[in-house]
């Protein structure tokens, strides 16, 4: 069964630069193989910067996004997901960023789609949130934050940088 078309499905972007300088959200769009997503980048708690100015969050997100554009219809997302982490640590390593320091590293979270003729796969990583609207406007939750018990962890730690 072919895959929808442009003309059944309503597909919608919008991303808001939060406090930061920079915008970490990346979109993800492959229209070719109806891979829609976001990658929310996430700056190290170490200071990183790199000679245009970009954020290590800021990379990540857009590696991670790039890593979804390219990807060919032989692909599960769970191997783009891995595929792009290792990019990332590669990226990380070529940038000088110490990868046995954890408050060094760079991250993304995401949630990327694709769609099927009868169905959806979903990834989710971190605290991207997938929600479903049906026609008859409702909406569904499918799927939970991943991190949420460790942001307590990471609020603290910036906190006590900030103090010093």
């Amino acid at each position: 069964m072919p895959l929808p078309t442009s003309t059944d499905l309503r597909i919608e972007s919008f991303t808001k630069k939060g406090d930061a300088s920079l915008n970490e959200d990346a979109l993800i769009i492959n229209d070719a193989l109806q891979v829609y997503g976001v990658a929310d980048g996430a700056t190290s708690l170490t200071p990183y910067r790199n000679q245009e100015g970009f954020t290590g969050g800021y990379i990540a997100g857009k590696l991670v996004a790039s890593s979804f554009e390219r990807m060919n219809q032989d692909q599960s997302l769970e191997q783009i997901v891995l595929e792009a982490n290792n990019i990332l640590q590669e990226q990380m390593v070529t940038e000088g960023v110490d990868i046995n320091d954890a408050s060094a590293l760079w991250s993304a979270a995401c949630v990327v789609i694709r769609i099927h003729p009868y169905s959806i796969e979903y990834i989710q990583a971190g605290d991207c949130m997938l929600l479903c609207q049906y026609k008859d406007g409702s909406v569904r939750v499918l799927t939970h934050p991943q991190v949420a018990h460790v942001d307590q962890k990471t609020l603290d730690r910036i906190a006590g940088l900030r103090c010093q």
